[in-house]
C-alpha cells in the first residue's frame, strides 16, 4: 500500500485558503464603487416594464419562502377542506 501524502492529523494546506482572492470576492470588490447606480440601473429599468430587472430586485429584496411542514391538526384541516377521505389523512404522502 503506497504511504499517504499527508500526516494524520497535518493540514495539506497550512496557510490555508487565502482570504478575499476567492472570483466572488473579488468580483465584489470590483463594483462595490458601482452599486449604488447599477441599483438605480435596474429599478429604472424595472419600473419601465423590463421582466428580468424586475425579478433580479424582487429575488434579492423578496427571497421566496421555503415550504415548511404543517402541524398535525393544521393538516387535518386543510384536508378536512379539501374533502380528502379520512383514511388518507394518517399519511400526508398517500394524498399527493
Amino acid at each position: 500500500m503506497p504511504t499517504p501524502k499527508f500526516k494524520p492529523g497535518q493540514s495539506g494546506n497550512p496557510a490555508g485558503r487565502p482570504k478575499d482572492k476567492t472570483p466572488a470576492t473579488l468580483l465584489r470588490k470590483s463594483i462595490v464603487a458601482d452599486m449604488p447606480e447599477i441599483i438605480k440601473t435596474l429599478v429604472n429599468l424595472a419600473k419601465g416594464g423590463d421582466v428580468q430587472a424586475a425579478k433580479v430586485l424582487l429575488d434579492r429584496i423578496c427571497p421566496p419562502l421555503k415550504p415548511q411542514r404543517l402541524c398535525q391538526c393544521a393538516t387535518a384541516m386543510l384536508w378536512a377542506q379539501l374533502s380528502i377521505p379520512n383514511h388518507l389523512c394518517a399519511n400526508p404522502d398517500a394524498a399527493t
